[in-house]
């Protein structure tokens, strides 16, 4: 099969990305817009079908030089009908996504979540060359997941698979946004790492910390915590390998049940690096049974802040139904 490049489109609630992507997974032209999420959704629609064509002309391909073009947008979806049901960041509900983009432009729109799509980028293109089973992972606001099953993405009968986030790790832990107590993402995303962080504030002195946010405590984020522990703040450290211990305990479980060769993490809090990482793949190592603990390996993901975009053109480029 003769595989054709093709149009990316990574919609956040700031902006969107839309980038030509080549088929060895190179954006060879790109834009990136405000989104405006409080306005209309058609209005944002025609801001992208604007941009797409505009990205067109600058490489001169058309419809008929492209596979078609991939999305991925937060929230749930439609994928059949390439309906967004809902995206709580977008403001969106019921939007017929695929059919308003796929009719401007004349080609075939295929869409999936923001997280999943990233997952497919690396599958392809990145940290994931070649592995068919592996669970990729971001850290941020919340931590989601896209899961690859035998060279094939898992998304369930629903297409609700790959909420890791949401796995309960400390019984009767902080409240987490879903409604229950003691997930994962209440105490390892980003609200649950400051919470943490300011908790200990209040029995231990950090003025490494204080001072990169001039005393002021609101201003403390997992990127704030990095760079305090990187000159020597004990505590911003010690924020850090425990998130990645929680994190690893929830990667733990996964490894039990889905026996992946790798486990890619990505995300902003990733950056941080190995103050997460390394405390993540140590508890995977203590915690999962030995065969599959023993050969799972836990690394970075490569592409960045492109894995959505990257990964959105490869859905159009690869039949990954």
């Amino acid at each position: 099969m003769t595989v054709k490049p093709a149009i990316g489109i990574d919609i956040g609630g700031t902006t969107f990305l839309v980038a030509a992507v080549d088929t060895d997974g190179r954006m060879v032209a790109s834009q990136e817009h405000e989104t405006r999420a409080a306005d209309d959704p058609q209005i944002v629609l025609r801001r992208i079908i604007a941009a797409v064509r505009e990205v067109l002309t600058e490489v001169g391909w058309n419809a008929s030089d492209i596979a078609g073009i991939g999305m991925g947008i937060p929230g749930l979806h439609d994928r059949e009908r390439g309906v967004v049901l809902t995206s709580p960041n977008l403001k969106w509900h019921n939007v017929p996504v695929a059919a308003e983009i796929g009719q401007a432009l004349s080609t075939t729109v295929k869409m999936d979540g923001d997280v999943r799509v990233a997952a497919i980028g690396e599958r392809y293109f990145g940290a994931a060359g070649g592995c068919d089973n592996f669970i990729f992972i971001t850290l941020g606001t919340g931590i989601g997941s896209g899961i690859f099953i035998d060279g094939k993405l898992y998304r369930g009968p629903a297409g609700y698979a790959g909420e890791v986030g949401h796995q309960t790790i400390v019984e009767n832990g902080p409240q987490c946004g879903c409604g229950n107590y003691g997930c994962v993402e209440a105490l390892a995303g980003n609200g649950g790492i400051v919470r943490r962080a300011l908790q200990a504030l209040a029995g231990q002195s950090a003025p490494i910390l204080l001072q990169e946010v001039a005393g002021d405590t609101a201003k403390i984020t997992p990127a704030v915590l990095h760079q305090a522990a990187l000159q020597g703040c004990e505590l911003s450290r010690q924020v850090l390998e425990d998130t990645g211990r929680y994190v690893g305990t929830a990667m733990a479980n996964l490894v039990n049940v889905l026996n992946p060769e790798k486990i890619i993490v990505g995300g902003g809090v990733a950056r941080a690096g190995e103050m997460i990482l390394g405390p993540l793949r140590d508890t995977v190592k203590q915690r999962a049974m030995g065969p599959g603990a023993a050969m799972v390996e836990v690394i970075s993901a490569v592409l960045g802040p492109r894995a959505g975009v990257i990964g959105a053109a490869a859905m159009a480029m690869y039949d990954l139904d």
